[in-house]
């Protein structure tokens, strides 16, 4: 059996956009790819000023997905924290294809410095209020 295509870095352009989102006040996310021949995770799409509610309309459902969510949280005293989320799908069908991807998650999650990490198992899932829901109960 070969060996597993783990990615573990994050490509030029997938770099330049989380540096320019990181300290952002407002919500943004990048669609990640994983280029698995490459070894290496990529840009695919960027939006700036969007909800989880309107980013979840634009991912592909029924494929394994990778988001960087850069969320800008505002308490009720009106101070803010920043999040950079690490939200993810995996592949449900192939076994291979699915260790390959749960194996990429840790390295990527590091590589960009995401503080927090989440599952949904569904695109529908994906809301403001499921981001807060898993954040409280961390």
């Amino acid at each position: 059996m070969a060996p597993l295509k783990i990615v573990s870095e994050m490509d030029e352009s997938l770099k330049a956009k989380g540096t320019e989102f990181h300290g952002k006040t407002t919500n943004c996310g990048i669609i990640v790819k994983l280029d698995m021949d490459k070894k290496v995770a990529v840009l695919e799409q960027d939006f700036e000023n969007i909800s989880l509610e309107n980013l979840k309309g634009k991912l592909p459902a029924g494929q394994p997905n990778f988001i960087l969510y850069y969320y800008h949280d505002t308490a009720c005293d009106g101070g803010h924290t920043d999040h950079v989320c690490f939200l993810f799908t995996e592949p449900k069908d192939d076994s291979r294809e699915q260790m390959e991807y749960v194996a990429s998650i840790q390295p990527l999650v590091k590589a960009a410095g995401a503080t927090k990490a989440f599952s949904f198992d569904s695109v529908d899932d994906l809301s403001n209020e499921w981001l807060k829901s898993k954040m409280a109960h961390e």
